[in-house]
């Protein structure tokens, strides 16, 4: 299960959605698919139930969603963006 950082805020610039880590000061631009996954993790979610979300949501193979989405988690968890859900 994954969740949102409390430290981390959306905020938008030149019309770009960007993730702000208010502890580390480390910014993330989002494209319209990061930006997807980050409203999907309003509430925490395992990897299997943002897959199955995106699959419904996106017209892509499974596997090139689950490749995308684990380039895009894997970083938001080592940057601080993301936390095991507790």
């Amino acid at each position: 299960m994954l969740q949102r950082e409390e430290n981390v805020i959306v905020a938008e610039v030149d019309g770009k959605p960007m993730l702000l880590n208010l502890r580390s000061w480390t910014y993330v631009a989002l494209n319209e698919t990061g930006e997807r996954i980050w409203e999907l993790l309003a509430e925490p979610l395992n990897r299997a139930e943002l897959l199955a979300r995106l699959a419904d949501e996106f017209d892509a193979p499974a596997e090139a969603i689950g490749a995308d989405l684990d380039s895009f988690l894997g970083p938001l968890l080592e940057q601080g963006f993301l936390a095991p859900a507790q």
